[in-house]
């Protein structure tokens, strides 16, 4: 079933009615969480009480009357894409984030649609497991440039709940100079990395850095299961030569 409500509109995408009910729903924990469409596919919205229904009426702000559907409908809505500018945009947050009126909706846009890093609160670290809390705290002290006390390979691995090579490298400048920067290597999904690939990246970077050291002496870490996925050719990354360099960090706690 289709709610006719929601149908398409070239002029007013926006369907300023029913946004207004959206955003008037009754302040009821059951209303809380419930994104635009959410709202239509399980709620009846009319100005008129039903004396015919066993099922509980809600009142919004408006004074329509709100009854849960016994059966969710499809809801219909205007499709747009990204080329559409600000209306796509708006049209995502109303799809995606609950929200209860016109400035609490733009108060989350940037947050929800910027392309940056999720920002953790200062008391993140409390929240990690002992055996996470470890494994960070043995990064933070201890990688380095080798010497007496400090280490610059790692490898992270937890309980599972994953020819030849070439390289533009030399001959992209850009590339070149953005490689020789880079401080700490980071290798997700290690498994899938084969022993010959590992060397090949050591190698690379031995010579970006004009030196004779595993990954030019840079800070290296490898996180991954070695029961998930194999390398598609070449054996496993632990038979590399500069593998008996890492050391181990395993995870035992499960979330």
């Amino acid at each position: 079933m289709i709610d006719e409500t929601l149908v398409e509109n070239d002029e007013n995408p926006y369907y300023d009615d029913t946004i207004m009910k959206y955003m008037a729903q009754p302040h009821l924990p059951e209303f809380e969480n419930l994104t635009y469409p959410q709202y239509f596919e399980r709620y009846s919205i009319t100005p008129l009480s039903s004396a015919l229904t066993n099922r509980q009426i809600y009142q919004d702000d408006l004074n329509n009357y709100i009854v849960k559907r016994s059966k969710e409908i499809i809801i219909k809505y205007r499709f747009l894409k990204i080329e559409d500018g600000k209306l796509y945009f708006y049209q995502q947050l109303l799809l995606k984030v609950p929200t209860r009126s016109e400035n609490n909706t733009s108060s989350i846009k940037l947050d929800n649609l910027k392309i940056l890093p999720h920002v953790y609160p200062e008391t993140a670290m409390l929240e990690l497991l002992h055996d996470q809390y470890h494994v960070l705290s043995t990064i933070s002290m201890y990688m380095g440039k080798s010497n007496n006390r400090k280490w610059p390979y790692y490898f992270i691995t937890g309980s599972t709940e994953t020819g030849g090579f070439q390289t533009k490298v030399f001959t992209d400048k850009e590339l070149k100079d953005d490689l020789i920067n880079v401080e700490t290597l980071i290798i997700d999904e290690i498994s899938m990395v084969s022993d010959k690939l590992l060397d090949f990246i050591s190698n690379l970077f031995a010579s970006l850095h004009n030196n004779a050291l595993a990954f030019g002496g840079i800070n290296v870490i490898v996180v991954g299961d070695f029961a998930q996925l194999p390398p598609i050719t070449g054996q496993p990354v632990f038979n590399a030569t500069v593998w008996k360099l890492f050391c181990l960090l395993f995870l035992k706690i499960y979330q």
